[in-house]
């Protein structure tokens, strides 16, 4: 792969297999996660076929939190590719699935993750490897390592999946925390782009070209449902039976992309509930740090997440520090559906960042006094750089 003219072709599915689709959905979950929600994607499954056609074993995709000198979360994703949805058949496959996989099975997968990861020339080493061995227990095997947190993705091209068949299928007692929905319209015509397309490109291509082909196409991705915790009646009805249902709903219309869906919805959950919690966060989430802090107040438990968010986009801290603050915020938090909930603010401000206009346009190119001026405060402190060259320390001793 790191010759320059190594072509993906030979590694793709023959044209109409099931294989060719569930590799496709899958591809599409790591950019749900790597570029949505904010997450590490530390090792695809394309990079480790033997051969075209080849059916790959383990988990379909496994995530962990960018977040630097921390003990690394982790997330496993069953992922399902289904033009039309099923929910007895679908929902009844992806509890089938979590039923076989045990914490033995888990870290046996980390393990072999390790071992790919040491032999990829691309691996994101500085993080993703530290991150896989600790999770692999390769260091403290006598320790008990972290939770996974479990996931489903469903590829679909219609997103017709409703509460009703949910509840009725998986009750009060759902097999995964989180179920996302990916809608891409026609979808066998899309996947089919994207191979004909991606078989024509070099390895060194596919990271640039095939989004960017896709985004010629106008697919929009974007999560579409939600699962959590063990009250699916509720947290997919998004309705209003706990605020911070409705803090997720804004959050997932920002993570989908909808920004202008994200801050309506926002604004009328602030209207609708007395709770001081669910309005700072959905204004937050929404871009309107002012009024976050209004309903929140300096005293309140969740204000150091408005705190890191202003430092954020004044560029006075680093991403990575944002996504620490946050994390070490969800940890201290006593109730289970408001660490959640600060769990995807965080995702959605963190998929916001990247188009922040001063980055935009220093991307661009665009660096001169018109455009410095109209900076806040400055790029980052001295401490920060500091903190900086302290993780990148901790992480070469790991390496």
């Amino acid at each position: 792969m790191r010759h320059p003219r190594a072509a993906v072709a030979p590694h793709l599915a023959p044209h109409g297999s099931t294989t060719r689709t569930g590799d496709f959905g899958e591809f599409l979950a790591a950019v749900l996660y790597s570029a949505r929600m904010g997450q590490i994607v530390p090792f695809e499954k394309l990079s480790t076929k033997p051969v075209g056609g080849a059916t790959q074993q383990g988990t379909d995709v496994l995530t962990i939190t960018p977040v630097p000198c921390s003990t690394p979360e982790a997330v496993v994703a069953e992922v399902k590719t289904r033009p039309v949805i099923s929910p007895k058949a679908d929902l009844g496959e992806i509890a089938t699935s979590f039923g076989r996989i045990t914490d033995d099975y888990l870290e046996t997968a980390w393990r072999t993750a390790v071992r790919v990861m040491e032999g990829h020339p691309d691996h994101r080493q500085a993080y993703a490897l530290p991150a896989a061995i600790g999770l692999a227990r390769l260091e403290s095997p006598t320790e008990p390592g972290p939770d996974h947190t479990r996931n489903a993705v469903i590829v679909t091209g219609k997103a017709s999946l409703t509460t009703a068949a949910i509840t009725k299928h998986w009750g009060s007692a759902p097999p995964v925390t989180d179920l996302h929905l990916v809608e891409a319209p026609r979808l066998i015509d899309v996947m089919t782009a994207v191979y004909d397309h991606a078989a024509t490109l070099t390895y060194g291509a596919v990271d640039h070209d095939v989004p960017a082909f896709l985004s010629d196409r106008e697919l929009q991705p974007g999560a579409g449902a939600l699962v959590s915790s063990t009250v699916p009646r509720e947290t997919a009805a998004l309705g209003w039976r706990g605020p911070m249902r409705g803090v997720i709903e804004v959050a997932l219309w920002q993570l989908a992309g909808w920004d202008g869906m994200a801050s309506a919805r926002a604004e009328r959950l602030a209207r609708r509930t007395d709770d001081v919690d669910a309005v700072g966060l959905a204004e937050l989430v929404a871009g309107h740090s002012i009024r976050a802090r209004r309903a929140l107040g300096q005293s309140h438990r969740l204000f150091p997440l408005v705190a890191a968010a202003d430092l954020l986009w004044s560029r006075a801290a680093t991403l990575a520090e944002f996504q620490h603050q946050a994390l070490a915020l969800r940890k201290q938090l006593g109730d289970p559906e408001e660490a959640v909930a600060v769990g995807y603010v965080a995702a959605a401000i963190s998929y916001r960042y990247p188009r922040h206009p001063a980055i935009v346009a220093e991307n661009a190119g665009a660096t001169g006094t018109q455009v410095r001026r109209h900076r806040l405060l400055p790029m980052a402190r001295p401490d920060a750089a500091a903190r900086q060259g302290e993780c990148a320390g901790r992480r070469s001793d790991a390496r």
